[in-house]
């Protein structure tokens, strides 16, 4: 879990990851102007990685913090852990 103090108003509550936000805004900003340079659109994609110990509640707060930050496209990726 995320600690309160790394959200929106130190609200455990919140849904936006304030420090996630900030890096995934700059790379979503880096990426536009990437694509604008090569005269193609931004996709917004992003891949999210987890396993089965993964909370829920994490991977929607991730999924909320990236989609404010420009990403409206998500690949997850589901590891199994080995036996």
């Amino acid at each position: 879990n995320v600690d309160a103090s790394e959200k929106g108003g130190g609200n455990a509550n919140e849904m936006m990851i304030t420090r996630l936000y900030k890096n995934l805004k700059e790379r979503s900003e880096f990426y536009k102007k990437i694509a604008q340079i090569k005269k193609k659109p931004f996709d917004g994609a992003l891949t999210i990685i987890a396993d089965k110990t993964t909370p829920y509640r994490l991977l929607t707060e991730v999924m909320y913090t990236a989609g404010k930050a420009g990403y409206q496209k998500y690949r997850l990726i589901v590891l199994e852990k080995e036996e």
